[in-house]
């Protein structure tokens, strides 16, 4: 042999330890620092998790028709606002495209975002474009819009007023957005979609098709999936598959998914920031694109290039003047050999490329519908199916480690929690002013004025501008807290204003309803309702809808000012058909008050009175019983002079029962009882946890403690934040690699070390004295020394040093641990066979740790100064 047997036998653990770790540091999916040049093709998991699925590609076709969908992609606000969108780029974009269609009736364009529709016709939709050719300089912007869309240049998909997250949004949110957004292009252009356009949330929900195909769509277009799900649906050709909820009965979603997601094939087409155009040299890349692209779809020979990306086309006429040399490029070839028989390239739009394969599509799949209709399959086609997927496309997760797209149903909590207020008082009032208009209808012949059609019609303008703002607080960048701090305030500004437009219209609407109208007071009423867009003022009364998200003691539903004018508190029952009791708080300035029900002229019953926390008046609860089904109860609430004088001798707030005690602002514990449940708080400062003792009516008794922690983790690959969640875990990999690796090296090291030594003088003692036990035990201690190392001080001290821009120290820590792994093996006496009882003991260890005992992963997290669920500590 060329190599002696005792160098293979005595250095195999060293050469294979040494091999394992070049592997794991050529993994940049796993560690922070990037892949040697050495290492190309080493540790990548995409194409190892390709190779799961077994391929069944389509058959390519004979003949290529390639779609280009110019569109721009233009969040309702994220790095900037809504409004500073608008006024920096959208507004040159629609202008500039308008330009541009109008000089070419060949080219076509997609739009998507509705509300940016709807801040363009209400800013220029009603001027003179003043840029069009000859005459049609005089047409208004609208008008112009208007005459694309009926050309057909310019499509509006989507049909939504934003395009919504779908994993945070409600199901009336769900169906107040796509009733806005229709209605919208149904009033002002005279146009509607059955397309849906959901390209860019994070993640889609099995409500998605159910919704969109009972509102008539027949197709959607969606743009994030799944890594693993995206490998399985393209080794089977599924790009293009039908979509049902579990529960639906509606038909199936013919759902298109978009593999290069909405952006164009690649940079260079990115005309907005490229001053070349080689359209030979972009033809043939978009020849390469369509090749990819055949298999991972049915074979109908139909290719869609989305041509476009965030707030593209704002040089509208260079981007299409290029694409056009494309096009003309393309025909120009026609003669020439070609991967295909003949090739096409088009202006197109989503619809026409969805009715250019739904005849391919019909002839192997009956369950397709067009217009409410199903197809018809031809018989004795032999073609297999389209896929069915029943389900969501949850979590959305587009790298093969741990990079879980789930940070954004956390941040941002207080503007997730404005969002859900804005939208429960839109949906309450919108429940008032429907029961108002049924219940005033009585009055026609009963001598009282009924409210005129212009009253109605301002409350329902102001109903209508809430629901676009709750529904612009819904947008994917907007609920799920993905967005600026700036665009985040300018969100929380639009939610506080629509939940006091909406309180205005609840008032008038109650106020309305008890036939109370008066024709000249539209104007003003008009007014009121315009001046609650801008103005931080109060409607005029109280209503249990306006649930007041500013107030931070225990959310009271209502605050009252001044009780020297009695004010009247409506409790309002709009979501229910049998009569309910209802629990109110209050926060009134003052106990020498009264609250009065006007129905039976006796107090209401206060169930408990405390002072505020802030040290500001007092806070009141009570129950409104027995509020009637779709209707309401009246409460005053005036000084003990107006009360006695309006209804005689009644009781005082000062008189209820108080059932809380406060003992500050600086509230360390607390006890809340209701519904015979008995819950007592008490924060532990040092320990950040918050202890709840719960004692039923039944007499069963529990406690629950809840620490809050801080878990660290690699800033390198994508750090945890508003979109990612990464475990713990991906850090404990990084520091086990290098300390646990430098470990094993020692070890070895050791063993070839004393291997050499034994030749020449054996140490027969030394051996005998040592055991399979012994090391072991060793191990174990090693291995929790190492858990309790890496998880409470390596991986926390290089989070610091990697935020800070420090490179990683590994260095040091694989010379520790080889430090440690040599001094091991040289008490284990350097024998291979003790050395491996010793990895099994520190295995075991570390896994046993790392599953019972998981606070090691963790530490208290460190609140001075700051609130914790309501309490300051």
């Amino acid at each position: 042999m060329l190599v002696p047997r005792r160098f293979i036998r005595r250095g195999g653990v060293l050469l294979a330890t040494v091999v394992l770790w070049a592997l794991l540091m050529a993994n940049r999916a796993v560690v922070p620092w990037g892949k040697p040049s050495w290492a190309a093709g080493l540790g990548e998991a995409g194409a190892a998790v390709d190779r799961d699925f077994a391929r069944q590609h389509n058959e390519r076709p004979g003949n290529l028709t390639l779609h280009i969908v110019a569109h721009s992609h233009s969040d309702i606000g994220w790095n900037y606002s809504f409004g500073q969108y608008y006024r920096s780029w959208v507004r040159q974009v629609l202008r500039n495209v308008v330009a541009a269609l109008w000089m070419d009736r060949a080219r076509k364009f997609t739009w998507g975002d509705i509300a940016f529709l709807d801040m363009w016709m209400d800013d220029e939709g009603d001027r003179a474009n003043g840029v069009l050719p000859g005459s049609a300089a005089e047409l208004t912007w609208r008008a112009a819009l208007g005459e694309l869309i009926g050309r057909g240049q310019w499509e509006i998909v989507g049909g939504t007023y934003v395009s919504p997250d779908e994993g945070l949004t409600t199901w009336w949110a769900h169906n107040a957005i796509v009733d806005v957004g229709r209605r919208f292009v149904a009033r002002e252009l005279n146009t509607t979609t059955r397309v849906g356009w959901q390209v860019d949330p994070f993640g889609h929900a099995h409500v998605t098709p159910h919704l969109l195909a009972n509102a008539g769509f027949d197709a959607l277009l969606m743009g994030r999936m799944d890594y693993r799900t995206r490998f399985e649906f393209a080794a089977h050709g599924d790009y293009e598959f039908l979509w049902q909820a579990p529960y639906s009965k509606a038909p199936p979603l013919l759902t298109h998914y978009l593999s290069k997601g909405y952006a164009a094939p690649n940079a260079h087409f990115d005309f907005d920031n490229t001053a070349t155009c080689n359209a030979a040299a972009l033809l043939d890349e978009l020849v390469r694109f369509a090749r990819t692209q055949t298999r991972q779809y049915p074979g109908h020979g139909h290719v869609l290039a989305m041509m476009g990306d965030d707030f593209r086309y704002a040089n509208a006429s260079w981007a299409f003047a290029c694409l056009d040399r494309i096009v003309d490029e393309a025909r120009s070839l026609k003669s020439r050999t070609h991967a295909w028989h003949d090739m096409t390239l088009k202006y197109s739009t989503p619809s026409e490329y969805l009715a250019a394969i739904r005849p391919h599509l019909a002839q192997i799949d009956e369950r397709l519908t067009f217009n409410g209709h199903k197809e018809r399959k031809k018989k004795g086609s032999g073609k297999r199916q389209l896929r069915l997927h029943r389900g969501d496309f949850y979590p959305y997760q587009d790298k093969p480690y741990e990079q879980y797209w789930s940070g954004l149903y956390t941040s941002r909590p207080v503007l997730k929690r404005l969002v859900r207020s804005a939208e429960q008082a839109v949906q309450h009032v919108e429940a008032l002013v429907t029961m108002a208009r049924v219940r005033q209808s009585r009055f026609g012949g009963d001598g009282k004025e009924a409210a005129s059609a212009a009253e109605w019609d301002v409350l329902e303008r102001g109903l209508e501008y809430s629901r676009k703002q709750v529904a612009i607080g819904y947008h994917h960048d907007a609920v799920t807290g993905t967005c600026s701090r700036s665009a985040a305030e300018d969100y929380e500004v639009r939610l506080r204003a629509a939940r006091r437009v909406a309180m205005h219209v609840g008032q008038h609407a109650l106020r309305l309803s008890l036939a109370e109208s008066n024709g000249s007071a539209v104007g003003r009423m008009e007014r009121e309702i315009e001046n609650a867009k801008t103005v931080e003022k109060a409607a005029p009364g109280y209503n249990t809808a306006d649930n007041n998200d500013d107030d931070n003691d225990n959310n009271s539903h209502l605050t009252v000012a001044d009780v020297a004018q009695p004010a009247v508190v409506a409790v309002t029952n709009a979501h229910h058909l049998s009569a309910q009791n209802q629990t109110v708080r209050l926060r009134v300035p003052t106990l020498d008050a009264a609250l009065v029900d006007t129905a039976t002229r006796r107090a209401g019953d206060a169930v408990a009175v405390r002072p505020a926390l802030d040290g500001s008046g007092f806070v009141v609860d009570f129950v409104a019983r027995n509020v009637p089904p779709l209707g309401w109860r009246y409460f005053v609430l005036a000084n003990e002079t107006a009360a006695v004088r309006r209804y005689g001798k009644v009781a005082m707030l000062r008189d209820a029962r108080s059932a809380v005690a406060s003992s500050g602002p600086l509230l360390a514990e607390a006890e809340l009882e209701k519904d015979g449940m008995r819950v007592h708080l008490t924060l532990d400062r040092d320990s950040s946890a918050v202890r709840m003792a719960i004692q039923r009516g039944t007499g069963h008794s529990e406690v629950v403690v809840h620490q809050l922690r801080q878990y660290f983790v690699n800033p390198r690959v994508q750090s945890s934040g508003a979109y990612i969640m990464h475990s713990f875990m991906l850090m404990y990999a990084i520091v086990f690699y290098v300390f646990g690796g430098g470990l094993c090296a020692g070890l070895c090291a050791a063993v070839v070390v004393a291997a050499r030594r034994r030749r020449i003088q054996p140490d027969k003692a030394a051996a005998a004295s040592r055991s399979p036990p012994t090391a072991l035990l060793l191990g174990a201690a090693v291995g929790l020394a190492l858990v309790y190392y890496v998880e409470q001080v390596a991986s926390i001290a290089a989070l610091n040093r990697w935020a800070g821009g420090s490179a990683l120290s590994s260095a040091g820590l694989a010379a520790v641990a080889l430090a440690v792994g040599y001094v091991s093996a040289t008490v284990l006496g350097a024998r291979a066979r003790l050395c491996v009882f010793f990895i099994y003991g520190a295995t075991v260890a570390v896994v046993a740790v790392l599953f019972g005992a998981p606070t090691w992963q963790s530490r208290p997290l460190a609140v001075d100064g700051a609130r914790i669920g309501g309490f300051r500590v």
